[in-house]
């Protein structure tokens, strides 16, 4: 609930009823309490709210039904920002809207909790490198909604990826395998993917982690199946990516001109995306992988 909304409709409706504060609060609550509500400063009961609906001949989901977009619409504000900010790799910016908005009513479901937690984990990570927190927090997230052990969401095979993220930035290898993996049979397990990037990112953190293993050949089906999976999407999410990974894994087996190929494809990619910084690094790691 938007608490600004619910006080201003609870305004409203007692100006309309031609009740004062007073009135409307007796034998219910402190006038104050009222007052209070009404300027957005206090976070009401429910059942304080369905005994003031009462008394002005109204249901309690009047306040719902006029608060519902307002608050949908400041929750999706507010989860935008921070996919903004992962994006920019803006990670203090991050830590700082979710400190504020972790005492929310509005983000006290389950879910919108969650959503929350899995940010905070994240950040947590970024600012202060503390790897066992920041994995424990993502964990927590992944607990606020899971039910069946055997039966997982996106979002929550979502956190799962970013957990093998850190273990793959901390260059713990075999762990970050085991929970990319692990979160590519989740989601194999799916009767349906309603967002296809979430299979590319755990396909191309796969990819990732088994060539910095060494295991090119295994590597190269991942980055591979990745890159039809784009084709299938239509999307160029991790294209770019994917086909560099492909490319890099070439070499290593020895087939050069493949791995030319797919380098040439990454660049495209790249320039449609006009994003020089990538093709720079790709021509500058080109050009060492020649010399080898």
């Amino acid at each position: 609930m938007d608490l600004g909304s619910i006080g201003r409709t609870l305004h409203r409706l007692r100006k309309a009823a031609n009740l004062s504060h007073e009135e409307l609060a007796a034998n219910i609550c402190p006038p104050q309490a009222v007052k209070e509500i009404e300027e957005g400063k206090s976070y009401p009961s429910v059942d304080i709210l369905e005994k003031l609906g009462e008394k002005m001949g109204l249901k309690i989901n009047i306040f719902f039904d006029v608060s519902e977009s307002t608050s949908s619409t400041y929750i999706e504000a507010v989860q935008q920002i921070i996919r903004k900010y992962i994006r920019n790799r803006e990670y203090k910016s991050i830590g700082l809207i979710v400190e504020r908005e972790m005492n929310n009513p509005l983000f006290q479901t389950p879910f919108h909790l969650q959503f929350l937690k899995w940010h905070e984990g994240i950040s947590i990570y970024y600012n202060s490198g503390n790897v066992q927190q920041a994995i424990d927090v993502l964990w927590e997230a992944i607990d606020l909604t899971k039910v069946d052990t055997n039966v997982w969401t996106e979002r929550e095979i979502e956190i799962l990826n970013s957990i093998g993220v850190i273990y793959y930035e901390e260059q713990r290898f075999h762990e970050a395998y085991e929970t990319y993996y692990k979160a590519y049979g989740r989601l194999e397990s799916l009767p349906f993917i309603k967002n296809s990037q979430i299979k590319i990112r755990v396909l191309y953190g796969l990819s990732q982690t088994l060539s910095e293993m060494g295991k090119y050949h295994e590597s190269l089906v991942y980055s591979n199946r990745g890159i039809d999976m784009c084709i299938e999407s239509e999307t160029m999410y991790l294209l770019g990516e994917l086909n560099y990974q492909s490319g890099e894994n070439y070499f290593k087996i020895g087939e050069e001109d493949k791995g030319i190929e797919f380098i040439e494809s990454s660049k495209t990619v790249f320039s449609i995306q006009r994003n020089e910084k990538f093709i720079d690094l790709v021509n500058n790691e080109m050009a060492l992988l020649l010399k080898k």
